[in-house]
């Protein structure tokens, strides 16, 4: 095999290994966004680390706020209230992270929509308030996603592993000795 067509696979290779694997290796690159404006021009962001959340599976929110001109806002904390038909999940203070994003991971005991509100808040002072509906899905299409996922996955990992074994099956011929 050509020297040239061997680096062609490897880098297939390690291509289709980071699209499929992209979710382990750049984990908030691939969850849910949801933004909201606020009245004062201010945009908010909460960050999941998955797609679609999960009931009574851990999913981690990030929070994020940004002025209009679209730089980072500097908050000291802020107060979550995660509610589910008027009864709250969680209610809490937040202080911000020294490095990484502010946020926190939670269960969510029932399938459905909750609304997830947010205060940010620099010392005493309130900067903005803000809510999302935030849809979580239910148990059994979990069981569904995980099923895809593997099957992805073993597909993903027999692929390169083929690939692989086609690319340096040349390198091969130089070190065994000539048949008698």
């Amino acid at each position: 095999m050509k020297q040239g067509t061997r680096k062609k696979i490897v880098t297939i290779c390690l291509f289709l290994f980071f699209f499929v694997c992209r979710g382990q290796v750049f984990a908030h690159g691939v969850g849910l966004t949801l933004e909201s404006i606020t009245p004062e021009g201010y945009k908010t962001y909460i960050d999941a680390n998955t797609l679609v959340p999960y009931q009574n599976e851990p999913t981690r929110l990030d929070f994020e706020i940004w002025n209009a001109e679209g730089k980072p806002m500097e908050f000291t904390d802020m107060w979550v209230r995660i509610e589910k038909e008027r009864a709250t999940i969680f209610a809490g203070p937040l202080a911000r992270a020294r490095f990484g994003l502010t946020g926190f991971t939670t269960v969510f005991p029932f399938a459905g929509e909750y609304t997830v509100y947010a205060r940010f808040e620099n010392g005493e002072k309130t900067i903005t308030e803000t809510s999302f509906t935030l849809p979580v899905a239910g148990e059994d299409a979990l069981v569904r996603s995980d099923a895809s996922k593997v099957l992805l996955t073993g597909l993903a990992g027999f692929i390169l592993g083929a690939l692989g074994v086609y690319a340096f099956c040349g390198r091969r011929k130089k070190f065994l000795p000539p048949h008698t």
